[in-house]
């Protein structure tokens, strides 16, 4: 169940499975202030040459990284001038959608509270409708943070101080993050990244969405150049067009789970995993109970935040 108390937890530096020694492919775990071989912790492993890895070197060594990916400089405010308007078009487009879902949701939610201030058990299509049409509110949700994701890693990119004073007035009232946070953002696009035995960055893999957006920006961004050495990035996907609502289109047909492999929707197990989170002890509500949570799902409250929000942040 969501609950007005529930806090919106910040996701950890490296999502679970991120971490993944290159040679065994054996994934690391935080332990205290190292990561260590997963394996290992479970008695599987008897690699030694595979060491602990001070967690705040390793951190250090992923911002080394964001720095061989940033920009050339006078070119992020072009990214910004293209990415707007993006933005714009899918809130227009995606609130009608919307709208219509929210009706719905609402008309089913309707029939659901007769149904308890008459003292009768919830018809179960209903609650399964109810359940359904959540669900695709909180894809149109995520489908719309998507694209905001494309302003999110331009400003992880910058570094040129021209550009970002041209658009401070934007990027410091809702991104007011410090170099330590901008690095922290840059790791929420790798879905692995693959270390030597002494923990040395070999390669990485960009989440789907994030290789899309890199693309993008290359397009865009002709001189844009990475200084990192061939076969450094492992993604081989190649978009038929880099057209952001061509491409989000691919991606919803698909169901979105090759966007960020932390959502909510990437398998069957992370989605019964939200609706366990919702609605989970529902049952054992009273029918008044039962009555005002159906209201906050429809609603801007602390409870209707907290489940739009558990489709995009890490576990």
């Amino acid at each position: 169940m969501i609950k007005k108390t529930d806090k919106i937890q910040a996701p950890p530096l490296f999502s679970k499975g991120c971490l993944t020694f290159k040679d065994s492919k054996h994934t690391l775990v935080k332990d205290g202030e190292y990561y260590r071989c997963s394996e290992k912790t479970k008695g599987f492993c008897i690699k030694k040459s595979e060491k602990l890895i001070n967690a705040k070197n390793l951190e250090r060594r992923l911002g080394r990284l964001r720095e061989k990916f940033l920009l050339p400089e006078g070119t992020g405010l072009i990214l910004f001038e293209k990415i707007m308007p993006i933005i714009m078009q899918k809130l227009m487009k995606g609130g009608n959608n919307e709208d219509h879902l929210q009706n719905n949701l609402e008309a089913t939610g309707n029939l659901i509270i007769a149904d308890l201030k008459d003292g009768k058990k919830i018809n179960r299509n209903d609650f399964a409708e109810f359940k359904r049409v959540l669900f695709e509110i909180l894809k149109e949700f995520y489908s719309s943070m998507l694209v905001g994701f494309l302003l999110n890693f331009l400003l992880v990119l910058i570094e040129s101080e021209s550009d970002q004073s041209e658009m401070q007035s934007y990027f410091k009232k809702f991104f007011p993050q410090k170099p330590q946070k901008l690095n922290h953002a840059f790791a929420l696009n790798l879905k692995k990244v693959y270390l030597s035995e002494e923990g040395e960055i070999e390669n990485i893999e960009m989440e789907g969405f994030s290789w899309f957006a890199f693309n993008y920006f290359r397009k865009n961004i002709p001189e844009y150049i990475p200084k990192v050495k061939e076969g450094f990035i492992l993604n081989k996907k190649e978009f038929k067009t880099l057209d952001c609502f061509e491409v989000m289109e691919e991606f919803i047909k698909n169901d979105l789970i090759d966007t960020f492999s932390y959502n909510a929707f990437a398998t069957k197990h992370s989605k019964k995993k939200l609706l366990d989170k919702i609605f989970g002890g529902f049952d054992k509500l009273s029918n008044d109970e039962k009555i005002d949570y159906l209201k906050k799902l429809n609603s801007i409250t602390p409870e209707a935040i907290n489940a739009m929000f558990s489709t995009i942040l890490r576990n």
